[in-house]
């Protein structure tokens, strides 16, 4: 889980330093898988992480096929991105590391929630209390940002990609 978590978190400052639109696809399909499955391992139910994979991969999709059309042949830096990478790897695995205490007390004071796997509103409610209501808020500003990032790229006075004839 700790390796999820430094994924994750290095994938959202990688998302920044950008500004390839297929590239910046790439990054949100990484944290949407990631994100799933540090979720899934977190709460014991995987049919909401699968079901949040399956939303995110559809509206990615459709984001990566109206890119695609739009975007310019531009060349990756190779060079850039692997030096980029190991900087923020070696960043966020500091950070996660100093943390790493907090995230031990959560995982061992709520241990009895575990016991009682059949009762579905103590699965429900754990996506709402306190450690876990951080990635609930993070999915919401996340779809918000990327519904806001399509409604930008889109211009509706220009109309559809492909010229009537």
């Amino acid at each position: 889980m700790f390796i999820l978590l430094t994924i994750n978190l290095t994938l959202s400052f990688m998302f920044f330093m950008f500004k390839h639109p297929i590239s910046l696809m790439m990054i949100i399909l990484l944290q949407t898988f990631s994100t799933c499955m540090l979720c899934g391992m977190m709460i014991n139910l995987w049919w909401f992480s699968y079901m949040l994979f399956m939303v995110m991969i559809g509206g990615i999709l459709v984001l990566f096929m109206y890119m695609t059309n739009v975007a310019s042949n531009e060349k990756f830096e190779s060079k850039k991105i692997k030096n980029l990478l190991m900087k923020m790897t070696l960043c966020t695995a500091i950070i996660l590391y100093l943390l790493k205490d907090n995230f031990y007390f959560y995982t061992q004071t709520h241990n009895w929630i575990n016991l009682n796997k059949n009762c579905m509103e103590i699965i429900i409610m754990k996506y709402y209390n306190y450690p876990s209501n951080m990635i609930m808020f993070l999915m919401m500003i996340f779809l918000l940002l990327t519904m806001i990032m399509t409604v930008k790229v889109t211009d509706t006075k220009s109309g559809a990609l492909r010229q009537k004839f």
